[in-house]
């Protein structure tokens, strides 16, 4: 289970006066979440729960707010789309 807990994915999201805020946000856009990290562990879609619930993904993911990132790369930030 611990393992579970290693090189987790970090999103940034916009700035928030406080957590239950940042968490409405998260809830908007919960789908988005479940479908990008379900991904990252399995491409075929046949092994993924059918109904992703947002009680389901607090089931399966814990979240923790950080309210600084520090950037030390040289290149310019690339935005991935999913």
């Amino acid at each position: 289970m611990e393992a579970l807990f290693c090189d987790c994915t970090a999103i940034l999201l916009p700035e928030f006066d406080n957590d239950s805020e940042s968490m409405g946000y998260i809830k908007s856009i919960f789908g988005k979440l479940f479908k990008i990290e379900l991904e990252s562990w399995c491409t075929d879609e046949n092994y993924w729960p059918a109904k992703r619930s947002y009680s389901l993904f607090n089931e399966w993911f814990h979240i923790e707010f950080h309210t600084e990132v520090l950037d030390f790369g040289k290149d310019e930030i690339v935005i991935e789309n999913y």
